[in-house]
């Protein structure tokens, strides 16, 4: 008899939750809303720079060389960021998770979130995808770039503000403590 067992995270030894692709980036009990997919546009600039060294291969050689291995770099850049980038919508909370060499994840609750905007550049309105702008309380402003399904994303964050603003609040109302009899004691 086989059993399946989730691998053992690296150095631990304690098991991965089977349904978590997130890591320890979510937190128990906490459900995925929507995750904001990164468009391929995010190459376009790599594949601008390798048409450019094709085309100087011809004329400059040298020069074809070495726009050849910038669009390289610029490709493989690309690569890793797309990796990286994460815009992850939980019933909680909205994670984001960018940079390739310092990695940072920033979460921000519903009730502290105060705008989200969508920046159409010109070649995300050719290629499919915006930038979504998420402002915090203290005026912390977070992009994430190359979202393919920008609209999507800024709508649902709406729907969830508006959902957790609903929610009643539970206020619980304690009468004033009486004085045990005996003590002497008045209330006034």
């Amino acid at each position: 008899m086989t059993d399946k067992l989730p691998k053992a995270r690296r150095g631990t030894g304690k098991p991965r939750p089977a349904n978590n692709q997130y890591g320890d980036i979510l937190q128990a009990g906490e459900e995925v809303r929507m995750r904001a997919v990164i468009s391929p546009g995010i190459y376009w600039r790599g594949f601008a720079v390798l048409g450019l060294a094709i085309l100087m291969l011809i004329k400059a050689f040298n020069l074809g060389l070495f726009l050849l291995l910038v669009s390289m770099i610029i490709l493989m850049f690309a690569q890793a960021t797309k990796y990286y980038l994460l815009l992850l919508l939980t019933d909680k909370r909205v994670i984001i998770r960018f940079g390739i060499l310092n990695l940072e994840t920033i979460q921000f609750h519903y009730n502290k979130i105060e705008t989200v905007e969508v920046a159409w550049p010109p070649m995300g309105r050719l290629l499919g995808y915006g930038s979504v702008f998420i402002t915090g309380t203290g005026s912390r402003v977070i992009s994430v770039p190359y979202v393919g399904n920008a609209r999507e994303i800024r709508t649902a964050i709406d729907n969830l503000i508006t959902r957790q603003e609903e929610k009643p609040m539970k206020v619980e109302i304690t009468p004033p403590s009486t004085p045990p009899p005996g003590t002497g004691q008045t209330s006034s």
